[in-house]
């Protein structure tokens, strides 16, 4: 017999044993061990007592066993990494705190284990069903004092703990700060008049701005005494998409009313709602009732989405002037241009024939986004649209500006 012949033998008679010794189990080369995988049961080679015991049909149940927990293994293996990946994009799920018996009254006494939970995410209708109509105690400061002082009326404030209590924009105009030592305003209601009852008297808003400054007030407060209620944001964010309808095309009088009657209809809502218990108007709702007022008064809700911007301090409304010798002075809405290019009158600067049209007696102010400040009986100037109909005639209507004009 040959050498290769033998060698071929030797290799058998390990893996199969030698003949004549009986029906031993397989032996195992220790150059043909490898690690196994990760979550798969390995092989133990049976020791030399099972060698004596086992026959090959033990061994076989051996092996289909081990292979079965092996698939077993694999599977759930495939079952978990699935598992985690879904996990992964939905994101890690809540953390479980636990707040230890103690007290917490938010001035004196503070658990800073129950002021870690993370902000609420459940269902809102079963929180301000939990929350209840009244914050307790109803105090008439905010006791914020990294912002500083707030200027709004201490009677504002304590009314706010209420959630069924109507509450007006004006009730955080600035100017109302001190509203409970002012003069109070008399109402007579009745049919006799016998009735007669005494209110605070608070001033209103009558600048766009003084709309914004008082919404911005309004969510501060809300922030401190009902930090769950979103109203304050959503009205600003609603506010904004439509431009603080800066470009309803109407007059700038017309836009505060508006906007006042607005916000002040979202406030009368949630008071209705704060009554039953329920949650706060959604965004959606309160779109809604902006869509519904400004319909009713003949705007274009399209149009109050666009158009140039609100802030801007130059007459057509952009944020960079098309000519920079000819933007308005810091702080004047009346700048009216060189003689030299023409102006209405007498003299070496008046302008002749059409030249005059160019610029007319029109106020700037007015027909800008910026608006006037003043009224059309204390301006000089003529509150009246200065757009051109045609080459001899201005559109000359009061109900809007240049900037609104279709």
């Amino acid at each position: 017999m040959g050498s290769e012949d033998e060698a071929e033998l030797g290799h058998e008679n390990d893996l199969f044993g030698t003949p004549g010794r009986g029906d031993l189990p397989p032996q195992i080369s220790p150059r043909r061990e490898r690690a196994p995988p990760l979550g798969i049961v390995p092989f133990a080679p049976p020791s030399s007592a099972q060698m004596a015991t086992f026959d090959g049909g033990a061994i076989m149940q051996m092996l289909e066993k081990c292979l079965a927990e092996n698939r077993r293994l694999t599977a759930e293996s495939g079952k978990r990494s699935r598992q985690d990946k879904d996990e992964e994009d939905e994101g890690e799920p809540p953390v479980k705190l636990y707040i230890p018996e103690g007290y917490d009254d938010g001035w004196t006494i503070i658990n800073n284990e129950s002021r870690n939970v993370r902000p609420f995410c459940g269902d809102w209708k079963e929180r301000f069903k939990s929350l209840g109509r009244r914050a307790k105690p109803a105090r008439d400061t905010l006791d914020w004092e990294p912002m500083g002082t707030l200027t709004v009326a201490n009677a504002t404030i304590k009314r706010m703990h209420d959630r069924g209590a109507i509450l007006t924009i004006k009730m955080f105009f600035p100017m109302n700060h001190d509203v409970s030592s002012r003069s109070a305003k008399i109402s007579y209601k009745g049919t006799d008049g016998d009735f007669v009852k005494e209110t605070l008297n608070y001033l209103e808003p009558h600048e766009p701005w003084q709309i914004v400054e008082s919404l911005s007030i309004y969510t501060m407060c809300l922030a401190r005494i009902w930090p769950d209620d979103w109203s304050g944001h959503a009205l600003t964010n609603i506010l904004i998409k439509y431009r603080w309808l800066a470009t309803c095309g109407k007059s700038r009088s017309s836009q505060v009313k508006i906007l006042i009657d607005f916000i002040n209809n979202v406030m009368s809502t949630n008071a209705t709602y704060g009554r039953q218990n329920r949650q706060p108007a959604s965004y959606a709702k309160i779109e809604e009732i902006m869509s519904n007022r400004i319909w009713s008064r003949g705007i274009n809700r399209e149009r109050c989405q666009t158009g140039p911007d609100p802030w801007s301090s130059y007459p057509d409304g952009g944020r960079i002037p098309k000519n920079h010798e000819q933007q308005l002075a810091p702080g004047s809405a009346h700048a009216q241009p060189d003689t030299k290019k023409g102006k209405r009158g007498k003299g070496p600067g008046a302008s002749k024939g059409k030249t005059q049209k160019a610029e007319g007696n029109h106020c700037r102010g007015f027909n800008s986004a910026a608006g006037c400040s003043q009224t059309s009986a204390q301006c000089k100037y003529k509150h009246a649209c200065s757009r051109s109909i045609d080459s001899n005639r201005y559109c000359n209507k009061t109900d809007h500006n240049a900037d609104g004009h279709t």
